[in-house]
């Protein structure tokens, strides 16, 4: 019986590997989908622009039962401008991580590549259009403040994050979720802050972390 028990058990534990390995090596996304602002304004006006492209991926996990379906997978590119590009790098865009979410909750990460961007270099990140504006909105937003994290650890500066006027709202308000509240001004002690501005550009507000 204990055999029994022990042969279903790794049979499972195979199956959701199997899945989990069909979520995390799928191909890369083609590049060219991610630039929605055209690629000469970023270059003219920045040192480097990171892109944020979520979609639902429908086909894992997906079974009855299941507790990790949808999922939500956001794929993170970083594009670097000729303008800071001293060393004279590619400036293709590459992928540099993605993220796995589920009901707006981080589940799992695969970074790709090291940043590779220049300390004290400047740059953007935007946010492409989502087409669930709740759960993909969340999962974007989140992973949008992980690169942040990431970009302050590595002494590169940004406070920019451009996002489509259809996701304004979501993004606002995931934002808050988060932490970060329009127009309030913390009293005392560090101020991170953010801009959210809608492109083509039309709205924007600043964003202040505040401690809780």
């Amino acid at each position: 019986m204990k055999n029994r028990k022990k042969t279903g058990l790794s049979k499972r534990v195979l199956v959701m590997v199997i899945l989990l390995a069909g979520v995390f090596l799928q191909p890369a996304a083609v590049m060219s989908s991610v630039l929605d602002i055209p690629r000469t304004d970023l270059d003219r006006q920045y040192d480097w622009s990171i892109f944020l492209e979520s979609l639902e991926v429908t086909n894992y996990l997906n079974y009855k039962g299941s507790k990790l379906h949808p999922l939500t997978k956001v794929r993170i590119f970083i594009q670097k401008s000729p303008r800071g590009n001293t060393e004279r790098e590619d400036t293709e865009p590459f992928v540099y991580e993605d993220f796995w979410y589920y009901n707006g909750r981080c589940i799992g990460m695969h970074r790709k590549h090291k940043m590779g961007l220049p300390k004290d270099s400047s740059g953007v990140i935007v946010l492409r259009k989502c087409a669930d504006k709740s759960n993909q909105a969340v999962a974007a937003t989140n992973a949008a403040l992980r690169v942040l994290v990431d970009l302050q650890l590595a002494q590169v500066s940004t406070n920019l994050l451009m996002v489509s006027p259809e996701n304004y709202e979501e993004i606002a308000a995931a934002l808050s979720e988060f932490g970060f509240f329009r127009g309030i001004i913390p009293s005392s002690g560090k101020q991170l802050g953010l801009d959210l501005r809608s492109y083509p550009h039309g709205r924007e507000e600043r964003f202040y972390l505040l401690p809780r």
